[in-house]
């Protein structure tokens, strides 16, 4: 995973300023949620980031001033979303608008029941509620977390320095810099495995709960995973995988069911319009690709009745 490069404010929030608790008078303020990618990994520059690009096209075409509070956490699930909301909330800090960022690559994987978030060595790892289990079980500590990952390292510098390819993929010539190898067949056979058990549940427990409890415009923005937002990539999974043995419709058809109760935008064909919008062989969208989803956003929210209001 590509790690987050930017200052940050006193709150861990991709922002050069503090976030005052009061809206900013005589501006609207949309609290924007999510993982990285409301966060704005990826973007090389504070200013390219998806949040602040919504932010500059709201005040460039509307008659009044906003400011975009962004909330986005790496690695967040949709539930650890929500108890930040929940804190905010808690805290006094007002908004006027709440946008919630859905990431199809792992949003619906990301929460795991009975268990708590936390990094080691940068890496997002989950582990056990129950306290025997984390502090007795061998499994369960940090040095076996660091192992885990230096093999994963040292495995991938090796596959890079001699050409090894995974028995998986079909074909290791690079798309766009991107590569199938070990890490995007795991993405892959999580997302779309037969035997993948997405937590649908959670995921809308907590969208619903947000919604309700925000007491103002709530929005859901649905960023594709790479296999639906880059067609060549699309092509070369199919081509290397045996598609019967996937799900691959399972979360769009989960989400034309049961979000259509929430204001959706969906990104799926703004992002797969643009052929070079990742970072290389990240999940991440690159600055043209963030610039691209933050004026969609920012155009989308311009059409809401109640942003053309002006504030007082």
């Amino acid at each position: 995973m590509r790690k987050p490069t930017k200052s940050t404010n006193q709150l861990g929030f991709n922002e050069g300023y503090d976030y005052a608790k009061e809206v900013p008078v005589k501006k609207r303020r949309l609290l924007f949620l999510g993982d990285s990618y409301t966060f704005g990994q990826g973007s090389s520059t504070l200013d390219t980031s998806y949040c602040k690009v919504v932010e500059k096209h709201l005040n460039i075409h509307s008659r009044q001033q906003f400011q975009v509070f962004n909330a986005g956490v790496p690695g967040y699930s949709p539930y650890d979303t929500y108890k930040l909301f929940k804190h905010l909330k808690k805290e006094g800090y007002q908004y006027d608008g709440v946008v919630f960022s859905l990431f199809i690559q792992n949003d619906f994987t990301d929460h795991l029941k009975n268990t708590e978030r936390k990094s080691v060595g940068g890496v997002i790892h989950r582990f056990p509620e129950n306290l025997i289990l984390r502090f007795f079980h061998p499994l369960n500590s940090y040095l076996f977390r660091y192992a885990i990952i230096a093999g994963t390292l040292f495995k991938e510098r090796i596959n890079v320095t001699h050409g090894k390819a995974d028995q998986t993929q079909a074909s290791t010539e690079p798309v766009n810099e991107y590569v199938i190898g070990p890490l995007v067949f795991q993405r892959f056979q999580r997302n779309y495995g037969k035997a993948a058990k997405p937590d649908f549940e959670t995921v809308y427990t907590s969208l619903l709960k947000m919604a309700r409890e925000s007491h103002v415009p709530f929005y859901i923005v649905i960023f594709p995973d790479q296999f639906y937002g880059n067609r060549t990539i699309r092509q070369r999974l199919l081509q290397t995988f045996n598609v019967d043995n996937y799900r691959v419709n399972r979360y769009y058809q989960w989400i034309n069911k049961h979000l259509q109760i929430f204001s959706t935008l969906d990104l799926t064909n703004v992002i797969e319009s643009c052929q070079d919008c990742y970072v290389g062989n990240d999940e991440h969208l690159n600055d043209k690709g963030q610039i691209l989803a933050g004026k969609a956003v920012g155009e989308y929210l311009l059409k809401q009745d109640w942003i053309s209001q002006v504030a007082h």
